[in-house]
């Protein structure tokens, strides 16, 4: 019996370690591209496939976590509620792998399909899996730091590094295809982090900002202060230097929530310490603003040649969107081939660069797979969003999780990498894992 125990122990702290480096090394997108596509001739992003460095952590996380399921003497059976939502996450399976056998190239559609199932397993083993919730916020927030401070050196540097060993690619504010601001004095690189896109790392700061709230409101703070506001640094210095309007904006209306929230609570103490989060907050901000004030009219204003042209391409890709719905609203164009739908379909005379997602994942997926895998989606993020209303949450984490995943929602509505991207994909199903851990929805355990 004792024998037992230890390896049940053993398994268990495995599978923990494996789950929190995980988390941790996220961001990192060293990866092998073990097919290249191209269009036009060109490297083509939305063709290629890949395997990435943390997807060698993330198998045997789930073999080990499978192999303990199959050793316990009992399994979990959902209620109602929590089948509901069940019952929608498949929806969402099912409507992908039938989208596969209309795909146009269906071995992307396959492998964009295995990287779904990596989303999903990830979303139940957080449920399921009994994991100290410290430890991973500090492998969470441990990791967003890092890629903080690398994105602030970055935007002073006004560079990026190509190392490929940690995913990373070079940058230069002059070279045509960086992503950069513009004022009167000259192009601005925007920060990358180790990430693809200012964009992608604007989300995740956007979100450990939020989570950072968790240890930042606790009441046995002492030494941890510091480490709080030199996080806060870092992560407000960089989702400021990204200039994405998706991330600030997902991250102000999640922080005016949780100020209505906060505004119901009689927890005097609680109000006091997230003003003062706020103020430092605001004064960092408001200090790089004061300092790059030519930068920010432009990005909010739009008025130059590069917003517009920005802003213009985001139109075309709507039509476009439109265009692929309504000749493929029953089953879609297949799982992760939407941008070669818009070649074959609609034009194929552009450069590769061209062809981009609709940058709003609700149409993405009603476009890749048909109307049952975007009503699927539709009930799936009702469910979430109003489940820790309705029922309520476990504790003050669970209603900062849930933030963090409407401020996904919001900025899922301007941009598509949580669908198309890996680390987009593994983030979203994270947070969505975290909002129903913390959701207070019964599970009944039973014997086999």
């Amino acid at each position: 019996m004792l024998t037992e125990f230890k390896n049940k122990l053993n398994l268990h702290s495995i599978i923990e370690f494996l789950f929190y480096l995980f988390i941790f090394l996220l961001p990192w997108q060293t990866r092998l591209i073990f097919r290249a596509g191209y269009l036009n001739g060109v490297f083509w992003e939305y063709g290629s496939a890949s395997l990435y460095a943390t997807e060698l952590i993330l198998l045997p996380l789930f073999f080990l976590f499978f192999i303990r399921k199959i050793k316990s003497a009992a399994i979990r059976r959902p209620d109602k509620k929590k089948l509901l939502l069940i019952i929608f996450v498949y929806g969402l399976l099912i409507s992908s792998a039938v989208s596969i056998f209309f795909a146009t190239d269906r071995k992307i559609s396959l492998y964009s399909f295995v990287k779904l199932l990596e989303g999903v397993a990830l979303f139940f083993l957080i449920i399921d899996f009994e994991f100290d919730i410290h430890k991973f916020l500090v492998s969470f927030l441990a990791g967003a730091v890092l890629q903080g401070a690398l994105a602030v050196w970055q935007f002073f540097s006004q560079s990026t590094f190509a190392f490929k060993w940690l995913g990373l690619a070079e940058h230069i504010p002059a070279e045509f295809g960086s992503i950069v601001a513009y004022d009167l004095s000259g192009r601005y690189l925007r920060s990358y982090g180790g990430l693809p896109h200012p964009n992608i790392l604007a989300g995740y700061m956007a979100v450990a900002f939020l989570m950072l709230l968790i240890p930042a409101l606790a009441r046995n703070k002492g030494r941890t202060d510091i480490l709080i506001l030199i996080s806060y640094i870092f992560i407000s210095s960089s989702l400021f230097f990204t200039f994405s309007r998706s991330g600030w904006i997902g991250l102000f209306l999640a922080v005016l929530l949780f100020s209505f929230y906060l505004m119901q609570k009689k927890d005097w103490r609680l109000k006091e310490s997230f003003v003062k989060i706020i103020f430092v907050n605001f004064a960092i901000i408001g200090f790089l603003a004061l300092n790059l004030h030519g930068v920010i009219f432009n990005r909010i204003s739009a008025n130059n040649r590069i917003e517009k042209n920005s802003i213009f391409l985001r139109q075309v890709y709507k039509e476009q969107a439109r265009e692929i719905i309504s000749n493929n609203w029953i089953f879609g164009v297949g799982l992760g081939n939407y941008t070669l739908a818009v070649f074959n379909e609609i034009d194929n005379t552009k450069e590769a660069w061209f062809y981009q997602p609709v940058h709003n994942i609700f149409a993405l997926i009603f476009a890749e797979t048909g109307i049952i895998g975007y009503l699927s989606l539709i009930a799936l993020v009702i469910i979430l969003i109003v489940y820790p209303v309705k029922y309520g949450c476990k504790d003050y984490y669970g209603t900062i999780f849930s933030l963090c995943f409407i401020a996904i929602i919001l900025i899922s509505y301007f941009d598509h990498y949580f669908w198309t991207q890996y680390f987009g994909l593994m983030l979203f199903w994270i947070i969505a894992g975290l909002v129903v851990k913390n959701t207070n929805i019964k599970i009944a355990p039973h014997n086999l």
